[in-house]
């Protein structure tokens, strides 16, 4: 279900209730508001960088089949400590419990990528996961590194 947008580019309210149709569950307004923005970003297809989500594997996989799939980044927690600017104990423990969640979800839908991999080589790393997602073209240009 595509959303429109007003020429703003802002998410038009009514048109997240028509999207969502008889169903208005989380879920289907979670893909009503991401199918907006990839929209309005010409994307074909979008990803939530919600590290919970995880927590709601099986609502999300209810609405979304076999379209769900997680990709678990991992980085060593003493890096991300490193390059945090915030609370040490809270990166550490928002780590844990992202290790936690990622162990407890269908090793099939997850896909799991190594940071230091990444950043040594880009274009392997990039077609595995397109391999993983089903072949589709991820936008090399759009992953980033903030040493």
């Amino acid at each position: 279900a595509v959303v429109s947008t007003q020429s703003t580019g802002n998410l038009v309210p009514s048109a997240i209730v028509e999207a969502c149709g008889d169903k208005r569950t989380l879920a289907s307004v979670l893909e009503a508001v991401m199918e907006c923005y990839a929209e309005a970003h010409n994307a074909r297809t979008w990803l939530c960088a919600d590290g919970e989500s995880g927590e709601h594997h099986e609502a999300l996989s209810q609405h979304f089949g076999s379209r769900l799939k997680y990709l678990h980044l991992v980085r060593d927690p003493r890096e991300l400590c490193e390059s945090s600017t915030s609370d040490l104990f809270g990166v550490a423990d928002s780590w844990a419990q992202l290790q936690r969640s990622a162990a407890n979800l269908p090793s099939a839908d997850v896909y799991t990528l190594d940071y230091a991999a990444v950043l040594e080589d880009k274009d392997t790393e990039v077609e595995q996961l397109e391999e993983f997602l089903g072949g589709g073209s991820v936008n090399k240009s759009s992953t980033k590194h903030d040493p």
